[in-house]
């Protein structure tokens, strides 16, 4: 009788080895093809970063700056308090772009996989870059003003919008990394 469960236990571990490595190629395989699915490079970015850089009415310069400071053109970028892919924009359940684009065009948010989709990263940041812009417009440092909403909120560009539409936007920034932030922007 032991010998006949030793040779069971013999044969289960055996299925359960071959069983567990089958799978663990059939994982390496699937994240293989979903890497090289979204990975891209600078010019397929730049492509697309033109075509919802129009489609949103933007400065394809503009976008591309602004990749370039968050993500420097890296898909998989993870920003610290979790921000996806290129435009580092907030994950589904947060406060931030993807919530309200979704919330305004009246679907499902698109859930974090996909935010690392560089045709959906862009066209979402673009979206939200674009609706600052439109919202600071009358200014004449609009353009610093929708990138303090981009980075640190509405609200907080509220707090940095001057006395006047043609007043200095960058000397009444109070949090330091959004200031850095916006210079480094308006440079490139």
């Amino acid at each position: 009788m032991k010998k006949l469960k030793h040779i069971i236990l013999k044969k289960n571990k055996k299925l359960l080895i071959i069983t567990a490595a089958v799978l663990l190629s059939v994982l390496i395989a699937v994240v293989t093809i979903w890497i090289a699915s979204v990975r891209a490079s600078r010019a397929e970015i730049i492509t697309e970063v033109n075509r919802f850089a129009l489609k949103h009415k933007l400065p394809a310069a503009l976008v591309c700056a602004v990749i370039e400071q968050e993500s420097s053109f890296n898909p998989f970028a993870r920003g610290r308090a979790g921000e996806i892919g290129l435009m580092q924009l907030m994950p589904p359940g947060t406060p931030g772009a993807p919530e309200e684009w979704a919330r305004i065009h009246r679907v499902k948010c698109p859930p974090a996989w996909k935010l690392y989709r560089i045709d959906m990263n862009i066209n979402i940041g673009c979206w939200y870059l674009a609706r600052a812009l439109k919202r600071w417009r009358r200014y004449r440092c609009g353009t610093e003003l929708a990138l303090i909403e981009y980075n640190a909120g509405a609200k907080n560009a509220n707090l940095c919008k001057p006395d006047t539409f043609d007043g200095e936007v960058i000397p009444r920034i109070k949090i330091v990394s959004t200031r850095k932030y916006v210079t480094a922007i308006m440079t490139n």
